[in-house]
Formats: structure tokens, sequence, C-alpha cells
């Protein structure tokens, strides 16, 4: 099976075969990241699993193009993807709609996910990438380092427990927001201190959250819903797996951009 990423073939890993787009090979780590997720969506079994309201789900946050929404519904899951960008919107309905044929289902949320709901943030109508920041110094929404082009439009915040319901586990989730991870990481306390998501990958900016107007709870942020106890996490180097940490102080103090592969050790 083929699935077609935009209006281009992309053959998938795995049960499909492996090609990614540029924009997702720029490191052996996003290889790593995809393989597993791979694993993941085989084993979670979905198309055995009944109805589709039955069925595992995922969760994309910074979905962009949505390749981490395609990957699982391509075997029969189900799929929560959200993007404050429009732009990138329009393309994952493009992409589901050439995508037809996959037996999972998507739901697509045009809006960012923070640490508080019903908050505005003006993001550029016909952009799909960069940066968005979730809040100036005087406490008001800005979008820095994105590519120019159009006009801007307002979307609002929401938070995943609000939109995941409760005791609902997440068998998968891709978090890369390019700098924003521990504000959604508080958008789900719940779900994260229940350990409810088994499978985790988060991009990590420890470059990023140090300029940030969070940044002096960043440290606690990852350790009260990544907690060691609840979550074994590992960073990913060259494409491989470093040892589990003990705490995120020795991360947090790494100047390059990286990626953590995070397991649940209660929902296992």
């Amino acid at each position: 099976m083929i699935l077609t990423f935009m209006d281009k073939p992309l053959p998938v890993y795995g049960v499909y075969n492996h090609l990614v787009p540029n924009w997702l090979n720029r490191q052996a780590n996003e290889k790593l990241i995809i393989q597993s997720m791979h694993e993941v969506a085989n084993n979670a079994k979905c198309l055995e699993k009944g109805p589709m309201d039955q069925r595992p789900l995922f969760l994309d946050v910074g979905a962009n193009e949505g390749y981490f929404t395609l990957l699982p519904i391509a075997y029969g899951c189900r799929a929560m993807t959200f993007d404050g960008q429009p732009q990138c919107i329009r393309k994952l309905h493009l992409s589901l709609a050439l995508n037809y044929h996959l037996p999972g289902e998507a739901t697509i949320y045009n809006n960012i996910v923070m640490d508080s709901a019903g908050q505005t943030l003006e993001v550029s109508e016909l952009t799909c990438g960069g940066r968005v920041s979730a809040r100036g110094e005087n406490g008001a929404f800005v979008e820095p380092g994105t590519r120019p082009g159009g006009g801007k439009i307002r979307v609002s915040s929401v938070v995943l427990d609000d939109m995941v319901p409760a005791g609902q586990i997440v068998e998968g989730m891709h978090l890369d927001t390019e700098g924003v991870e521990p504000l959604i990481l508080e958008s789900g306390k719940s779900l994260f201190s229940e350990g409810r998501v088994k499978h985790l990958f988060i991009e990590f900016s420890p470059m990023w959250y140090r300029v940030a107007h969070f940044a002096n709870r960043v440290e606690s942020i990852f350790t009260t819903y990544l907690n060691p106890n609840t979550y074994e996490c590992r960073q990913m180097k060259s494409g491989k797996l470093a040892a589990p940490i003990a705490s995120w102080a020795g991360p947090l103090k790494d100047p390059k951009q990286s990626d953590f592969y995070c397991k649940s050790k209660i929902h296992v």
C-alpha cells in the first residue's frame, strides 16, 4: 500500500516500506522515532479492536503536514491531531483526502494546545512550519521565526485534559511544538500524572525553554509530569536510545536540541 503525502507518493516504513519527506529525515533520531511509532501502531492491533471508537488512540501535537497522523491510521487506529496553523490544517485535510483508503480515522483540531483553554493566538494564515511562541514578555501572544506570507488569523487554545476523555489510554503520542513542549505537558496534568500516554516521543529544546516566559518552572514541569516513577525516559542520540535518565536536571543543561522516548511504567 502507498500513502500519498500531500501530492507526492510516500511509501511508509514497516508494513509498507520507508521513505520520508526531507523535513522528517533531518537526523538519525527521526528515523528511530518513525520506526518506533510503526512498531507501536502495529503492536496496538487496532483492526482487531472492533468499532472505531473502541480502537487505540494516538495523539499528534504540532502535526504540521501530518505524517504522524497518517502513520497510525494506516494501521487502523484513531488519531487526534492538533495544529494551530491554518495552512497546516489545510495540508492535513488534503493528505487525509488523498489517503481516503486508510482503515483508521483522524480528528483534526485547528487549535494551539497550551496550559489553559480559551486563550487566543494570532498566526500567519499561509504559514506551515517554524516556531509559534506561546506568549511574549508582556503577556501578549507573538509568533517569531515563521516564514512570512498572508494575513493573520486568530486561533484558540485547548488543554489535553479537556480533549482526551478521563481514563482514556493513549497508545502513542508525537509531540513537536518547537519549544512549547512544557506547556503541552501541563495541559495534560491528569493524562501524564496517571501515566496514560503509553509511548511518548517528544522533541526536547532546552535552548528555547531557557528563554521562555515559563523558564523558571521547566524542570519542575518535566519532573512532575514525566516523573521517573511514572515514566522511563531515554534520550535519543544519533538514532540510538541512551540509558534511562534519573533526573531532568542534566538534559535541561544541554545546549542542543534532541529527542526523548518516554514509556509509561503504569500502563504497559
